[in-house]
Order: structure tokens, then sequence, then C-alpha cells
């Protein structure tokens, strides 16, 4: 499991390299912008790069398929 969190007042963007999870199929939770909860499959690339969107006070939480 990959979890982050965003205690800032905006929306955080990010990349993260993740090699050990590359060509994965995953499950991502998350938060979307009313701050309910989400859940989405997320095919993780080849290089292992993955593209996030944590909304302000929320969090994420990437588990192997």
């Amino acid at each position: 499991y990959v979890a982050g969190i965003n205690a800032e007042k905006k929306v955080k963007r990010l990349t993260i390299e993740l090699p050990m999870l590359s060509n994965a199929k995953t499950s991502l939770y998350s938060d979307k912008a009313n701050r309910s909860p989400q859940m989405k499959q997320l095919n993780i690339r080849k290089d292992g790069k993955v593209s996030l969107t944590i909304q302000p006070g929320g969090g994420i939480l990437l588990g192997e398929k």
C-alpha cells in the first residue's frame, strides 16, 4: 500500500515514482472535490510514474489489486 495526505488548504497535484508497481493494476481510494470518497481502478505506467491529485484535508490510498 501507498498512502498520502494533504494537510494544506489547496489541492496538491504531484507525480510520484513507484517502480515496484510498474505495469500493476491498482485501486486508488481518494476524495472528490466535495469531500465524498471515490475508488478508481488505476493502471500504473511501465515507468512506474503515477499522477495524483489530493484534495485539501484529504488523502489517498493506493493498493495493488
